[in-house]
């Protein structure tokens, strides 16, 4: 009864704010999303619950602050835009722009096979465009999946949930500071974090990214997150991954280099996203777009 007295007094503070009808869309640890309107305008509010325990625990209101400073500071086509961000006492409210066709994520598993390279292309370049983006502003988004892709009216991508995401310091000699929090989810974790090792968010992203690109091409992953831990790592150290045979006979060459680059297991000297922005395989349209 607690928690809907809870999810009920939050539909109270949407409605004084305008808001009318709440239709839940996602549940999860951080929060519920709901489909909300606005006069004519249909929104998703992500509504955080903050219970007394949690008001008291430092680590998380500044994981909260966090987010909150870069969800409000990204502005890219490729990200998904926040509209209003609120918070009271027990709750946080994040309005955001609507996805009518949900995730990449959701059409893959819809459609139960690989997409094609064309369409692979369109939805890898606008992701990323938008880690490029977040990079080159000393974000990583270090929770990049396809289910956190979402598709406009017009399926253009828009990478969202930046729960996990963090600002990268660097010292006085433009090294980053390497992470020790080791966040994201399994089956997109780069070998780094497996290994529970100090990594670099920014090649955390681009391995993610390219665990994207191999789903979308070839609808399996690459590593099987369901087998032992030291199994996983081994295998992407090994780089023990293959295409699916008629994937395989149909893919470029020069898409295959790419997922190379990209799962490749040295960080150090693994493709930046710059430099992913950059590859042959990647449309020239945004190759100049990039260098504008």
């Amino acid at each position: 009864m607690a928690t809907k007295d809870k999810n009920r007094d939050g539909m109270d503070i949407l409605r004084r704010r305008g808001f009318t009808k709440f239709d839940p869309l996602d549940s999860g640890g951080q929060g519920n999303v709901y489909k909300t309107m606005k006069g004519k305008t249909v929104y998703a509010v992500k509504v955080v619950h903050i219970d007394d325990k949690d008001r008291n625990n430092h680590q998380l209101e500044e994981d909260l602050k966090r987010e909150l400073a870069i969800i409000k500071n990204v502005r890219h086509v490729n990200c998904i835009r926040v509209e209003d961000l609120f918070r009271t006492q027990h709750k946080v409210f994040i309005v955001m722009e609507f996805m009518p066709n949900k995730s990449i994520g959701d059409e893959v598993d819809t459609k139960m096979a690989p997409l094609c390279e064309w369409k692979s292309k369109v939805y890898f370049t606008q992701i990323a465009s938008a880690i490029n983006y977040l990079h080159r502003h000393n974000i990583a988004h270090r929770d990049l999946k396809l289910d956190n892709v979402l598709l406009d009216i017009h399926y253009n991508a828009k990478v969202c949930d930046f729960g996990f995401s963090r600002f990268v310091v660097k010292d006085t000699t433009g090294r980053i500071r390497r992470s020790t929090s080791y966040v994201g989810t399994p089956s997109y974790e780069a070998p780094e974090v497996l290994m529970m090792r100090p990594y670099d968010p920014f090649k955390y992203d681009v391995w993610s990214l390219g665990i994207c690109l191999f789903i979308m091409l070839n609808y399996d992953y690459p590593f099987n997150s369901d087998e032992d831990n030291q199994k996983v790592i081994d295998n992407q150290m090994k780089r023990k991954y293959q295409f699916n045979v008629n994937v395989n006979k149909k893919l470029s060459p020069l898409a295959k280099d790419l997922v190379k680059k990209l799962l490749e297991p040295n960080s150090d000297i693994r493709i930046s996203i710059d430099n992913v922005c950059k590859h042959p395989w990647v449309p020239n349209c945004f190759h100049q777009l990039n260098n504008s």
